[in-house]
Parts: structure tokens; sequence; C-alpha cells
């Protein structure tokens, strides 16, 4: 499936400071029924979220926050928080850096595509990175309360936890790769892509535009190596979820009965 997937406009939550922000509910289920709307958001970090920006989460009963940066992470960029809003971070670091960091010390596309796909094959199993993950997901268990997830650029780390729920949940392997991939559409235009290239290239020396957009962008490629090295490690998806997160067959029945409608 191309990369290259225009956003539906319902999806996208327009805010000031917050990039990537949407609902990545709805989908249809195999077997009858769909994911709820409203519940369920995804997006980058709110380090820049304006007041607006909270006033506007809070409007839109935003009860949870869930925080996949690493600690270092979230120290340099600190984020404002929702009044009585439930905090989920990881405890510890989830990468060495943002994976989308990672790919920028690479020489060029090429190179940075490859440090991506390579990245990917290891975030299932990072483990500071998992708990967060198991935190989330039994959070959904519980909760009839909305929430968003997000981590840096809220594409790596955050594309394959909604990706994990999606599969979980039912959602088709096409709709839950175009869901992925609607970062290209939302995040790569030629000025967002040409302000990168000038700040990494500051950062780790000379960068051209193709690597600029490859450091911003997603490929399929990326998610079917984290979904590889689930299936090459425990066969299943179910039992990584039980085995690596601590989600048991009665929560994800738990999960099911909250989301699905």
């Amino acid at each position: 499936m191309s990369a290259q997937v225009r956003a539906p406009h319902h999806r996208l939550v327009a805010s000031q400071g917050i990039r990537n922000f949407r609902d990545f509910g709805g989908y249809a289920i195999a077997g009858g029924g769909h994911l709820v709307t409203g519940r369920l958001y995804r997006s980058g970090q709110h380090s820049s979220a304006t007041p607006a920006d909270l006033g506007l989460m809070q409007a839109m009963g935003i009860a949870c926050c869930v925080d996949l940066r690493g600690t270092s992470e979230r120290e340099s960029a600190p984020c404002a928080r929702i009044p009585s809003c439930e905090l989920i971070v990881a405890d510890g670091e989830t990468a060495e850096m943002a994976p989308h960091l990672e790919a920028a010390q690479a020489l060029d596309a090429a190179a940075a595509r490859r440090t991506l796909t390579g990245r990917y094959a290891t975030l299932p199993f990072r483990p500071a990175l998992t708990q967060a993950y198991g935190a989330y997901l039994r959070m959904l268990a519980r909760s009839d309360r909305a929430s968003v997830v997000y981590c840096s650029a809220g594409k790596d780390r955050t594309g394959l936890l909604v990706a994990l729920v999606h599969t979980m949940l039912g959602v088709h392997e096409d709709d839950v790769m175009a869901d992925y991939c609607l970062t290209n559409s939302v995040e790569c235009d030629e000025g967002r892509i040409e302000h990168l290239r000038k700040e990494l290239s500051k950062r780790f020396g000379p960068m051209s535009t193709e690597a600029a957009r490859v450091v911003l962008s997603v490929e399929p490629a990326y998610l079917a190596a984290a979904f590889h090295a689930i299936d090459e490690r425990y066969t299943s998806l179910d039992r990584y979820l039980q085995h690596e997160l601590g989600i048991t067959p009665s929560l994800r029945e738990a999960i099911a009965a909250k989301l699905i409608a």
C-alpha cells in the first residue's frame, strides 16, 4: 500500500501547538460493528501546547494522557497538563533518542530507511515502552473516558501502539496501514520538510531534502518490520499481547466491550 494517503478531514483535531492530532476510532471491525469515535486520540508531543489547546482537550473530555517518550525526553521537553488528567508515562528510556532522530543521523535517504526499519523491529520489545503500552491497554479496559497517546512526533512509537490496538480489536489490515500512513499527509508538506532539513543539518550535518522527508514520514515497511518481529518471537499477536504486554484474553474482551459499538 502506498505511504501517501490523504488525511480525512473528520479525523483531524485542529490545534495551535499539537501536531499530528487525530481520532483513530471509527474503523469497521471484522465480524460487525466499528470502533467508537471521540474516545481514541493520538498526536505528537504536547510541549508546545497552548492554553487554548489544553482547553480544547478538556472540552473533548480527554481524561488520560499517555506519554510514550522516555524519561530524558520528558525532562528536556516537558508538557503542560490538563487539570486532573490521569498521566501514564514510560518508566525509563523508550529509545536512545526518538526513532526519527536516530534515522536523522544516517547519511542519506536509503540509510535513514534502513535505520528506521531496524529500529521498528526492536520497538515491540523495549522494556520501558512495553510497560507503557501495557498500562495504556489496561486503562482502556477500565475507562469510559477519552484519552490521547503520543510520543515525540506521534508517528513511530505511537504509530505502533495504535496499530496494535487496531489489529487486536479486528480492524482490517488495510485500515490499520491507512491510519498509520495518515502522518504523511498531516506532517509532510514541503515547507515543514525544508524546515526540518535545516534544523537537522545543524544538529547532525548536511542533509538532503529526500532524507529529511524520510525522517518526517512513515512507510508501510516500517510497521511491517515490527509485526514481523512479533511473529518471529511469539508466532502470534495474541501471545505477544499476553506475554510481553500482560494483556490477557479477558482484558482484551473488556477493551473490546468498551470500544466496539
